[in-house]
């Protein structure tokens, strides 16, 4: 073979590992109404129906910005009857989106699925917009839409999937992949999850500039004021949670002053309404102080404690003197901050600040708490062009407004707004920090840290969007006083879940601490590396290397050490494997490593081949030892439960009936294996508990497990096979 043979054959194998691994990519209509998909909307629609044919379900983990309700109702127009469940706050969104593109369906709110609403229909897809808010498996919505998704596939959405800890994502997996789910790797993970950048998109989006640190200065003397406070007395179902009310009130004490003593009022007022409450010999639980009302310093009594109860006997005294002390040094407290300077003062002057650094610019200021947002507004009520946007409403100095119209400013053109009603800056709280385009905006201000570090990456990403005119976002961060900070030590608390979320989805947006940035946290994520891996590979696409036949493409080349990367179709799935020590391999950020080190051609040496072939034989021998295994020992204990009555029931079949029986059970094993999601297994389980004679229950157990088990994807050959091969070596190897 010649060297114009071998480079050939490297070029075909090169083109046969990039169609394995973009196969499917292609042949998506772009065309949804009036929308047009971008190029990497179009990658993930195909990618992500892949993903649910074969898995039921998947997670889309784009970055914000990119697009995800578009690729969304692609994939929705492919089924009969999609639904989206989003926050209320994002109807509107979803509602023009659907206008846009011409695919109409029903939308349910988050909150509506928690009080157990469903659907007057069966969905074929379920679409969860923000599938973050699902992260907590003991709520009611978690159950509820849980329940919904066992005989859909599932669509989730969220940018930032992981907000505290990585049960976060395996939990919102589980809706489809069951509870199993929690022992998978994350490479495992990574099959099921589609993340891209912005560097992923044809349109580029804004840089952003900062984060800028602004200090509102100190407050020590406050500060002092709150660690004194005698511990609040906890309500009887509260254990020891009063103790961290300290904790709480120094992160208030960060966000503003105004913040600080409104929660104060409220923890007083808690504090009488136990004090009366006691006065019966009752300690009330916290749902029972729901029952009294407090407000302008008058207490409205509760009907319950007027009479006495032996539920919560307490020592009235003792308690009665611990409520007294802490009524009093809260009202101390209350008085010294109204005497001493106010730090939002501050607050105010810096925001003024940037508003002249940026004149022109449309500023978006972001709190997660709306006393901070409505106490900084009304000391800048005199200042023109402001809004002010909470739950409860939109204000300007002139009183409410619609907050579309606010909204409307935001994300539109600056200059399409009459400069007499123009707003260009907005105060509100971390409401709008999910699916609200804001791409008008090109400062973002985090007037407080969140607990939860995702929401920063959600607040950048409500201006830095397609689409926007800007070239760049600049962010601010009202950093806490250093005391506060060294107690609270909320920047090592967010690095930290920064760096377990980058660790699994990979990278977000730039952090909030100037300290703390991309190039510094972890970037070895397995699905930042599986999306490493498609972006090389979609160079070494060859239309014209196309080959029919099936035999492996088999090619060798120069390289700066020795070894080989191949794709092995194992069970109709494509596993991008390589060595470079005799031991097999499947880890994409080594195989982009090694696959950038590849140079020219040379002719292949057979004796090595004949080796390598015998090493890729064997782990997939190996690959389906362990599948077998763990077919018969990782079952969720709902789906194992089912088998083991399956099995009993051959067991204690006649023997004449035995063969009959054997079958109809195999089938239902079959299906049963199958089965997955934390719906179908809630049902798996209670039909264990079942009275039912074993014929009829083998038949109710086959005929669920049949209609809930993700479809088998034709396989042409179930054995493993070499799909392509390069070996490597020095060139004078």
């Amino acid at each position: 073979m010649n060297g114009d043979d071998d480079a050939a054959l490297l070029g075909a194998a090169r083109d046969r590992i990039a169609s394995a691994a973009l196969s499917g990519t292609t042949g998506v209509n772009g065309q949804i109404g009036a929308l047009t998909l971008r190029p990497h909307q179009r990658t993930a629609v195909a990618r992500l129906l892949d993903i649910m044919v074969r898995y039921r379900g998947a997670l889309l983990a784009d970055a914000v910005g990119l697009g995800k309700t578009y690729v969304a109702l692609a994939i929705a127009r492919e089924h009969l009857q999609p639904l989206v469940i989003s926050p209320a706050s994002l109807r509107p969104m979803w509602e023009r989106a659907m206008c846009t593109s011409r695919v109409h369906f029903p939308v349910m709110s988050i909150e509506a699925v928690g009080r157990g609403v469903r659907p007057p229909f069966d969905p074929d897809l379920i679409i969860v917009d923000e599938a973050h808010h699902f992260r907590t498996p003991s709520t009611r919505r978690y159950q509820a839409l849980a329940s919904l998704a066992v005989r859909a596939r599932l669509l989730l959405l969220s940018a930032t999937p992981l907000q505290n800890s990585r049960r976060d994502v395996t939990t919102v997996l589980a809706l489809f992949l069951g509870s199993g789910v929690r022992a998978w790797t994350d490479f495992e993970l990574a099959r099921v999850i589609v993340r891209r950048d912005e560097t992923s998109a044809d349109q580029k989006l804004p840089g952003v500039i900062g984060p800028r640190a602004l200090s509102p200065g100190g407050d020590d003397d406050c500060l002092e004021a709150i660690c004194a406070l005698p511990i609040a007395v906890p309500a009887a179902d509260e254990g020891t949670a009063a103790a961290l009310a300290a904790i709480s009130l120094v992160h208030l004490w960060s966000s503003s002053r105004a913040a600080l003593i409104a929660s104060l009022r409220k923890r007083r007022a808690r504090a009488v309404a136990l004090r009366e409450a006691i006065a019966s010999g009752q300690l009330p639980t916290s749902a029972d102080l729901t029952a009294w009302h407090y407000a302008d310093e008058s207490l409205q009594l509760a009907f319950p404690f007027c009479i006495p109860s032996a539920d919560h006997p307490v020592d009235v005294a003792e308690i009665g003197q611990r409520l007294d002390e802490y009524i009093l040094a809260v009202g101390q407290l209350i008085a010294t901050c109204q005497l001493s300077a106010d730090p939002d003062d501050v607050r105010v002057s810096l925001l003024r600040t940037l508003r002249a650094t940026h004149p022109g610019a449309r500023i978006v200021a972001f709190s997660q708490y709306a006393r901070t947002v409505t106490g900084l507004g009304r000391l800048l009520r005199a200042d023109p062009g402001i809004a002010i946007v909470t739950a409860s409403g939109a204000r300007i100095a002139s009183g409410p407004i619609p907050k579309r119209e606010i909204l409307a400013q935001f994300a539109g053109d600056v200059r399409a707004t009459p400069v007499v009603a123009r707003v260009d800056l907005l105060l509100t709280t971390d409401l709008l920090s999910e699916g609200v385009d804001l791409r008008g905006a090109s400062v973002i201000v985090h007037l407080d840290l969140p607990w939860n570090p995702a929401r920063l990456e959600q607040r950048v990403g409500r201006a830095r969007r397609m689409g926007s005119t800007h070239a760049a976002i600049y962010v601010y961060t009202f950093v806490p006083p250093v005391a506060a900070e060294r107690m609270l030590s909320l920047e090592q608390r967010l690095a930290s879940k920064m760096r377990v979320s980058d660790g699994i989805v990979g990278a977000g947006a730039q952090s909030a601490f100037p300290s703390v940035q991309p190039d510094d946290r972890s970037a070895g994520s397995p699905v930042g590396a599986a999306e490493s891996l498609r972006a090389l590979l979609i160079h070494w696409l060859d239309p014209a290397a196309r080959h029919g036949s099936r035999n492996p493409v088999i090619s060798a080349a120069i390289g700066r050490i020795s070894g080989w990367l191949a794709v092995v179709r194992v069970d109709g799935l494509s596993r991008f494997v390589h060595s470079i020590d005799g031991a097999v391999a499947e880890d994409p950020a080594a195989f982009v490593r090694l696959a950038n080190e590849i140079g020219p051609a040379r002719p292949i040496d057979r004796e090595t081949l004949a080796v390598v072939l015998v090493t890729i034989e064997r782990w997939a021998a190996s690959q389906a030892l362990a599948a077998n295994i763990g077919a018969t020992t990782a079952y969720p204990s709902a789906n194992r439960a089912v088998l083991d009555r399956l099995a009993h029931i051959v067991a204690g079949a006649p023997r004449h009936r035995r063969s009959a029986v054997f079958a109809a059970v195999q089938r239902a094993r079959d299906q049963v294996a199958r089965v997955t999601g934390i719906g179908a297994e809630r049902i798996l389980a209670e039909l264990a508990r079942s009275a039912a004679e074993d014929d009829e229950w083998i038949q109710s157990v086959e005929t669920f497990a049949a209609r809930h088990s993700p479809a088998r994807r034709p396989i042409s050959d179930p054995s493993a096979s070499v799909a392509a091969l390069i070996l490597f070596s020095p060139e004078y190897a």
